[in-house]
C-alpha cells in the first residue's frame, strides 16, 4: 500500500503554532500566581511565628520574676512599648543561689511600620532573632479586690491589620503594711 505524503500547509503551522503559545501562556500564568499565593502563605505564616516567639521569650522571663513582685514593682513606658521587672538569675558556681537583675523588654523601630523586640539585661541589650512585629502595648490590669493585678501583653501581627493576641500574667499584691 503507498500512502501519499503531504506536508504542512502555513495555515495549519500558524495555527498549530498560536495553540502552542497559548498553552504556553496559561501555564506561565498560572505558575506566577501559584507562587504569589505561596508568598503570602509564607508571609502569614512568619508573622505568626514572631508573634508566638516573642510571647514565648517573654513568658519564659516573666516565669522566672522574682517571687512577690508587686504591681508597683512593674515598669512600663508611659505608650506601653517597654517593661521592666525584677528576674531572678542563678549565680556562677551554685545553681541554689540566685540573684536580682533588671529585665527589659522593648520594641524599636524596623523596616517600614514594623519593630524589632529587644532584651535588655545585665549583659545588654540584643535583638531577639525572628522577632518582628507591628505592635507591642503591656498595661497593668489592677485587681482591687486582692491587691495584685495582671499584666497584659498585646502583640500586633505584621501584616494583618487588626489582629491581635494578647497573653495575660498574674501579678502579685503589694505587701500589707504592718503598724
Amino acid at each position: 500500500m503507498i500512502r501519499s505524503r503531504r506536508g504542512t500547509s502555513l495555515p495549519e503551522a500558524l495555527i498549530g503554532a498560536a495553540i502552542f503559545l497559548l498553552v504556553v501562556l496559561v501555564l506561565g500564568a498560572l505558575v506566577r500566581s501559584g507562587g504569589r499565593g505561596a508568598q503570602r502563605s509564607l508571609s502569614s505564616t512568619d508573622s505568626v511565628r514572631a508573634v508566638s516567639l516573642a510571647i514565648e521569650v517573654i513568658r519564659q522571663d516573666l516565669s522566672r520574676m522574682c517571687a512577690g513582685v508587686t504591681t508597683q514593682e512593674l515598669e512600663l513606658a508611659t505608650d506601653g512599648r517597654a517593661f521592666a521587672f525584677p528576674m531572678s538569675v542563678p549565680t556562677d558556681g551554685d545553681p541554689w543561689m540566685v540573684q536580682d537583675v533588671r529585665v527589659v523588654h522593648t520594641i524599636v523601630p524596623g523596616d517600614g511600620n514594623t519593630f524589632q523586640l529587644v532584651r535588655t539585661d545585665p549583659d545588654g541589650a540584643r535583638a531577639v532573632p525572628g522577632c518582628v512585629l507591628a505592635d507591642l502595648r503591656a498595661q497593668i490590669v489592677e485587681a482591687p479586690s486582692s491587691g495584685g493585678g495582671t499584666l497584659a501583653l498585646s502583640v500586633q501581627v505584621v501584616g494583618a491589620d487588626g489582629f491581635t493576641l494578647t497573653a495575660l500574667w498574674p501579678v502579685g499584691a503589694a505587701p500589707a503594711e504592718t503598724p
